[in-house]
């Protein structure tokens, strides 16, 4: 997927590190990030098609964010380069949220229940890694961290990459574990949990295809409920 907002030249990076800017949501993670890319205040770190799975190794989300900031000719080669990248990247008066899993419920969660001793089991232990990663960034960064919540299935999607294991039924039930156990980590460590699932479910449970493309995706000019639901936690920097 091409994310409008990534990083095209040095002016453009100059901006973005430009401590004389305003307050920004920066909407970090996979595909899903983008889905307010048009709104004003907030800065897409489309990351590529990263499981949460990635994103909760030690280390990994920050060496992720500098790699998407500074674009792969600049890509910081140390962790030490790259946590700099980021501090100077997102601001104690910035705020952040991740958008990551719903790769995992597609694609890896069918295949790794008994790695993990079930469904509950592997969702609690990627929620927590997902959230320890997601406190580590701000706990570096001193900006206000959150974690999305996963849009519902859609049974539309062919993806080569990462194709769809497990049926609509079971991902929309491991959706829901996995949503459940983000919530309750990001809690424990003091982040907030932005859930907007069922402003884009359907009768059925699954992603309403209404108001997303012909994939997995929510249409950006839907994003209403994203929006409001950031706005609830005080996270979205313009104000109606």
């Amino acid at each position: 997927m091409s994310v409008p907002g990534k990083i095209k030249s040095g002016m453009e990076l100059g901006q973005l590190f430009d401590p004389r800017r305003p307050r920004r949501l920066f909407t970090i993670g996979d595909s899903h990030s983008a889905v307010m890319r048009f709104e004003p205040g907030v800065r897409v770190l489309h990351l590529g098609p990263v499981t949460m799975h990635r994103a909760g190794r030690p280390g990994e989300l920050v060496r992720l964010i500098a790699r998407s900031a500074a674009g792969p000719s600049l890509a910081p080669h140390t962790d030490r380069v790259a946590g700099a990248v980021v501090r100077a990247l997102i601001r104690s008066d910035d705020t952040f949220t991740c958008f990551f899993g719903e790769i995992d419920v597609r694609a890896h969660f069918a295949q790794h229940c008994e790695e993990y001793g079930g469904a509950t089991e592997q969702a609690r232990a990627l929620a927590r890694r997902a959230a320890e990663a997601t406190a580590a960034l701000a706990a570096m960064t001193g900006a206000r961290g959150a974690f999305a919540s996963i849009t519902p299935p859609s049974g539309h999607l062919h993806d080569a990459d990462f194709p769809t294991s497990g049926s609509l039924e079971a991902r929309r039930e491991w959706t829901i574990l996995l949503n459940r156990e983000l919530e309750a980590a990001s809690s424990a460590l003091g982040l907030d949990f932005v859930d907007f699932h069922a402003a884009y479910t359907d009768a059925a449970g699954n992603l309403d295809r209404w108001r997303a493309d012909d994939t997995v995706h929510v249409l950006p000019r839907y994003d209403d409920h994203i929006v409001a639901a950031l706005r609830d936690h005080d996270l979205f920097p313009v104000q109606p």
